[in-house]
């Protein structure tokens, strides 16, 4: 019951983790304040015997030089003298047996017996004597906020995770032990935080109190740990099991505390080391349970690489190297800034594999509190570290934040987890251009579906069922594939390895799909009524034009005769031709619009007392939809007109040729012309101009010189090409004929 806490929402439940981590550094930094201090910064030194000051500021700088060796220390009256050595310096963490850690106490206690006097005195390696005056500090910049910044910081990210986790999965087994797992880490960490408040000694019953809550919060977190892998990913057993695990730790707990039994490995905490092998056959009691299921050994990986890494990490620079004779190869700061990696890693297994079955936006919401809480902090630093104005730490404090963390945040986000580019705003843009642009809203579809997951491999597959419907069935094989329906009825995709392999789909994937095909549906419905009221509208103005004008224009042919009844007929002529380019009905064979045109110009040429010269490729099944078959026909006979009415050539030549996707039509004739870069363009120019841009073509005006001609096509042999000849010359593409 205490850890289901259902009316404890999760935004509650971070939050106040994170308030009650903080009012911890804060009762840190006011009992740090309480505590006097000599100023100096201390350094092991391994060859020979003694201390290396550091740094040294405040009330003593400059009564012993920075890098003196000290031997000895003493009380103002030169009563109790003792040697410095490393042992003062030396950690619990790196303390190898009960004997070692009884006469570590007892140094201890002799240090800050020497230490509680208002004035002591160093001793370097040649006997000389530096007297130093031990007061309360004054400001907060003489205190060690680095050492207790780490030290927060690394309990504050651990503990949020940990909170995070159970606030969302709170009655799940795993997210109670991965709880319980990360408040003993927090409990560890910020009992050592006591080892930054005192310079050189604490007493011994501090230390000692210190050390059994420390060790406390270590066995919380590993054995708590432990558990957790007992029941995450998958149940190894019975639930007792857990229960037998933290009555073990309970055990090992007391026997050291009260000393009861020490193990016959060389190391304060050797009791670590059999649980170690009892973690590592959980591991593979794991691995066996995931066989066959890429999901969970996903997870599995994450979960084992982040805590088994660092913690191996951790004891091979740290704790290891003082058992072999050797410092540390990190300092104890490092050395708490690796097992930051450990939450900082679960929480992009989380975003990354979903690990928990948290879902990945979740992780925003804990980014969110982080954030806040470093805002803070970073001006709380800057106004006491750096003795800055409270506005000015402020304005630096926002200028870092949003120039430097923000933008690495996001980029980090952008590389991670799902692409903020993702959401449906920036592909439905897409889907209305191929619904206007007449193309296919299917090919279109799988084109977005390939940018948004990057799969391996994309199929389209035939289905009898709508898949919007069928849910439960659209994610297989663990993740690793994933079907979303197509725009069109009937049809879907099967996508396989998401983001090329490196993630697993998941529901939260299907869901958007779905949301971005049911828009994508809606506006096809909307463009497909748009185009039913647009032919229901062309065919009422066909059936006008047809009844009425027509009408009227055929009963003014018979009651005209000459020139204006052949106006009248030219008039009813026009008007066939615009009722046929408004029925967007069956499209035209090009062969048969060629044998049209040609029985056209040929009467037309031959009425003008010119000769035709038409050569025509084989253009099978080939179609133009009717509006491009309208505006070539157009553009024919304008290009005829110019011919026969302005260049008054005796010849006309008409080349019609398929290249790949693109037709050709040549009109070449000879005659006076002037040079196509000095006309003025009138209305036939501007006509032929305008219909080539309607249907895709390109128009162009080439003069060809004796001999030097631009058309690839032969020549008639009896026609005499010795002067310039004037040809236009259209292109279009075929594909765009088809569409209506």
């Amino acid at each position: 019951m205490l850890f289901n806490a259902s009316w404890i929402s999760p935004r509650t439940a971070i939050a106040t983790a994170l308030f009650a981590q903080f009012l911890i550094f804060v009762g840190l930094i006011v009992y740090a304040v309480q505590e006097p201090r000599l100023g100096i910064v201390f350094e092991e030194s391994f060859q020979p015997e003694g201390l290396i000051i550091a740094k040294i500021k405040g009330h003593n700088e400059g009564k012993i030089p920075a890098g003196t060796l000290v031997t000895a220390i003493s009380d103002q009256y030169g009563s109790a003298t003792i040697p410095l050595t490393a042992l003062a310096l030396r950690k619990p963490l790196i303390i190898a047996s009960f004997a070692e850690y009884a006469e570590y106490l007892a140094y201890q206690q002799q240090l800050w017996d020497i230490l509680s006097s208002d004035n002591i005195v160093l001793y370097d390696q040649n006997n000389k004597a530096y007297p130093l005056a031990r007061v309360v500090t004054e400001q907060l910049a003489d205190l060690p906020l680095d050492m207790l910044f780490v030290h927060f910081v690394v309990s504050l990210v651990m503990l949020s995770v940990g909170v995070w986790v159970w606030s969302i999965r709170r009655n799940e087994a795993s997210a109670i032990l991965l709880l319980i797992s990360t408040i003993g880490f927090t409990i560890a960490v910020n009992s050592g935080a006591f080892y930054s408040i005192y310079e050189l000694a604490m007493p011994a019953e501090i230390s000692e109190l210190r050390s059994t809550v420390n060790r406390f919060g270590e066995n919380l977190f590993g054995f708590a740990l432990l558990a957790c892998l007992w029941v995450y990913p998958a149940r190894l057993g019975s639930i007792k099991i857990v229960y037998l695990i933290f009555g073990l730790a309970l055990a090992v707990f007391l026997a050291i505390t009260f000393r009861w039994i020490e193990l016959p490995i060389d190391h304060f905490r050797g009791h670590y080391f059999p649980f170690w092998i009892v973690s590592l056959y959980f591991v593979f009691r794991q691995w066996q349970a995931s066989k066959g299921d890429p999901t969970a050994r996903a997870m599995l990986k994450w979960f084992i690489g982040t805590v088994m890494l660092v913690t191996l990490a951790a004891f091979m620079l740290f704790a290891l190297p003082p058992y072999l004779g050797f410092p540390p190869l990190v300092s104890y700061k490092w050395y708490l800034v690796l097992w930051i990696f450990i939450p900082l890693g679960l929480a992009l297994g989380i975003l990354k594999y979903q690990l928990f079955n948290i879902d990945r936006w979740w992780f925003y919401i804990w980014l969110w509190f982080i954030s806040g809480f470093f805002v803070v902090l970073v001006d709380i630093l800057l106004a006491h570290l750096l003795t800055f104005s409270e506005g000015e730490a402020l304005f630096l404090s926002l200028l870092i934040i949003g120039w430097i963390y923000f933008p690495i945040r996001q980029q980090a986000l952008k590389l991670y987890g799902t692409n903020r580019g993702q959401l449906i705003e920036e592909y439905l843009p897409r889907l209305l251009r191929a619904f206007y642009e007449e193309h296919d809203p299917d090919e279109q579809w799988k084109q977005i579906i390939q940018d948004l997951f990057n799969p391996l491999r994309q199929i389209e597959e035939d289905v009898d069922v709508d898949l919007s419907i069928d849910a439960k069935n659209a994610i297989s094989k663990d993740g690793l594939e994933m079907r979303v329906s197509g725009v069109s009825f009937g049809k879907a995709i099967r996508l396989s390895g998401k983001k090329h392999g490196s993630a697993l789909f998941t529901p939260q994937d299907y869901s958007l799909a779905q949301s971005l095909l049911r828009h994508t549906r809606e506006i096809q419905i909307l463009r497909e009524a748009e185009k039913r009221s647009i032919i229901e509208e062309r065919h009422r103005i066909m059936r006008d034009l047809h009844d009425d004008v027509g009408a009227k224009i055929l009963t003014l042919i018979h009651r005209l005769d000459g020139k204006n009844a052949i106006a009248a007929r030219s008039a009813l002529q026009s008007l066939r031709d615009t009722i046929y380019v408004l029925d967007c009905g069956n499209p035209v064979f090009l062969a048969d619009f060629v044998d049209d045109m040609r029985l056209e110009i040929q009467e037309r040429v031959s009425t003008a007392q010119s000769k035709l010269y038409w050569f025509a490729d084989q253009f099978g099944n080939t179609q133009l939809s009717r509006r491009c078959s309208y505006n070539l026909t157009r553009i024919l006979r304008e290009g005829v007109t110019n011919v026969l009415k302005h260049a008054q050539s005796d010849y006309v030549i008409i080349h019609l040729h398929r290249m790949d996707a693109y037709l050709s039509i040549e009109i070449i004739n000879g005659g006076s012309f002037s040079d196509p870069s000095l006309w003025i363009n009138g209305s036939g120019i501007n006509h032929i101009q305008s219909r080539g841009k309607e249907i895709a073509g390109s128009i162009e005006w080439i003069v060809n010189h004796p001999n030097q001609s631009n058309s690839n096509h032969v020549t008639p042999a009896h026609i005499n090409r010795d002067s310039r000849e004037l040809m236009l010359r259209i292109t279009l593409p075929l594909p765009h004929s088809y569409s209506g």
